[in-house]
């Protein structure tokens, strides 16, 4: 019956049924088996009496029409033979193909201007990319980005030792930026807490190396050159990839417990500086007058000293040609020296003359000739 039954139903002509077939085959199965035993329950009192139709009836099964049951299970399994076989093929490949566009399309990135991106390959770094659209393969390549261009800042704010043992309060500002990618992320651990130590570090050796007075007045550009260098240095050491764009310095103060003592040292300091202020702007404006009057002396005594030379020069120069005729005549030459004197003396004076012994006539003159003075000499 088996055999007839998978024969009448083609099983060996097909091939597994879907999930579909499966489902309308057991309910279909459920559906009969219901019916089968409520017609078996209502005629059970007839079963005894007709056992002689129901065996006619029963030779004459073959001759019935089929049942709407096998009719419905026939229509699906001929309808499960005439369908044509799914393109598996085209669809695998068209999958295949669309996990392929999606991997492709995860894999582009872009780095913005002001950013680089380290590309790393099974993990390992292979290369630095700049600025634009990039693609990598994902799952096998990953991208790391970061902001090189941006500077960032970090504060120290502490209370350390100067060389005299003095405790005074600092406060630093460092600006920075990344300016080795690979080293950043692939050198040390933190980056950003190595800065961090070693600002700390270079501050409190700068400072330990300095007085207090000098910290908290003058030497205040001096220490923030000293700490960039240190710092710079102890950065390149420790292979960070940070560059150090500047370092700023506040003022010093000196603890709470004297800090009024030291205003008031800071104060007669400033006092200090501006009498010294005051002092330098008279002595430069007193100085060069002082300068210029005593050069305009100098240069007067210059010239006094050659009109004087050049004077006696000339005197030397007449009397050694007087010198022949006095040798014959010592009288002539005497008289005209006095009278050549007598001149000198009396043409830059005053005159008074008086003219006999009793002193009626008075005559003055301001500058007399030499032969006014001599016919008034010879005269009186």
């Amino acid at each position: 019956m088996a055999l007839k039954f998978l024969s009448r139903h083609k099983v060996f002509n097909q091939g597994p049924p879907d999930l579909e077939e499966a489902i309308r085959r057991f309910l279909g199965k459920g559906r009969k088996q219901d019916n089968n035993s409520s017609s078996n329950n209502g005629n059970s009192g007839n079963n005894g009496n007709n056992h002689g139709g129901d065996h006619n009836n029963n030779g004459n099964n073959n001759n019935e029409p089929p049942r709407k049951d096998d009719n419905q299970r026939k229509s699906i399994y001929s309808r499960s033979a005439d369908q044509k076989p799914l393109p598996v093929k085209k669809i695998a490949i068209g999958v295949v193909a669309a996990a392929v566009i999606i991997w492709a399309g995860m894999g582009v990135y872009v780095v913005q201007p002001a950013q680089q991106a380290a590309v790393l390959t099974f993990g390992k770094f292979s290369s630095i990319e700049g600025p634009g659209m990039h693609w990598h393969a994902p799952g096998f390549v990953s991208v790391i980005k970061k902001d090189v261009e941006v500077l960032n800042t970090i504060k120290l704010d502490k209370q350390m030792l100067t060389s005299e043992e003095n405790i005074v309060h600092v406060s630093f500002s460092v600006q920075y930026r990344i300016a080795n990618l690979e080293d950043y992320l692939f050198a040390t651990n933190n980056p950003e807490l190595i800065l961090r130590q070693a600002l700390e570090s270079a501050v409190r050796q700068v400072v330990g190396e300095n007085k207090l007075e000098k910290i908290l007045t003058t030497s205040r550009t001096q220490i923030t050159l000293e700490v960039q260098k240190e710092l710079e240095k102890l950065l390149n050491k420790y292979k960070t990839g940070i560059l150090v764009n500047e370092v700023i310095m506040q003022p010093a103060q000196a603890p709470a417990e004297v800090k009024s003592a030291f205003d008031d040292v800071i104060k007669a300091r400033e006092d200090r500086e501006r009498v010294q202020n005051e002092a330098q702007s008279y002595a430069n404006k007193v100085v060069p007058v002082a300068k210029g009057r005593a050069q305009r002396i100098m240069d007067e005594a210059r010239a006094y000293q050659e009109k004087v030379v050049l004077e006696a020069q000339g005197n030397v120069a007449n009397f050694s040609q007087l010198l022949p005729v006095y040798q014959q005549n010592p009288s002539i030459i005497e008289n005209q020296l006095y009278y050549q004197t007598m001149e000198n003396i009396f043409k830059n004076n005053k005159l008074y003359i008086v003219d006999g012994d009793g002193a009626k006539n008075l005559f003055y003159g301001d500058k007399l000739s030499p032969l006014a003075i001599s016919s008034t000499v010879q005269g009186g």
